[in-house]
């Protein structure tokens, strides 16, 4: 089998290609040179002075205010030393006046709530009401068991009975006609 050289493809099928040479299209044009640099350069060292110049006038006029400031905030009063450092009730954890750690102060619960789920206490004697550890109290309730629904009627019982009014139609009842 003799190979073909399909390198011109164009030119095998259309025979030779026409010259386009004289062709000019003044809207379609390609960039000649590459990006300027000097502009960007110059705007560049613009903007560079520029921040610096922002930067030191801010710096002075925040001097400026702080100069006003002094001269506008009154000498302390008489009664200043009076006064506490500590700020009012409720304080937040770890402020002056504070003197219980947080992580101490949890610990302190904890052990409050581990000591009434352990132990025997009278909650109110006059009524009777006494608090016990939750073993037992879970022993108590396993031994006598909670208060169940009663168990629904069986079918005999039924006959000629009705859907009660109050229990939306769960309980039925009987009704003398």
């Amino acid at each position: 089998m003799a190979r073909k050289d399909h390198s011109n493809k164009n030119e095998d099928r259309f025979g030779e290609l026409p010259d386009v040479s004289y062709i000019q299209n003044e809207d379609v044009q390609h960039e000649h040179t590459d990006v300027p640099v000097g502009p960007i350069l110059k705007f560049l060292i613009f903007l560079l002075i520029a921040g610096l110049v922002i930067h030191i006038g801010m710096y002075f006029f925040f001097e400026l205010l702080k100069e006003r400031e002094k001269r506008a905030t009154p000498p302390p009063g008489p009664f200043a030393e009076e006064r506490s450092n500590i700020p009012p009730e409720p304080r937040l954890n770890l402020m002056p006046g504070h003197e219980v750690h947080p992580l101490d102060e949890w610990k302190q619960m904890k052990a409050s709530e581990e000591g009434a789920l352990s132990n025997y206490e009278w909650v109110d004697p006059k009524a009777g009401a006494v608090r016990i550890p939750i073993r037992e109290a879970k022993r108590l309730v396993l031994q006598q068991g909670l208060p169940a629904r009663p168990a629904p009627p069986r079918p005999e019982e039924l006959e000629g009975a009705v859907p009660s009014d109050q229990s939306s139609g769960r309980m039925p009842e009987r009704r003398r006609q």
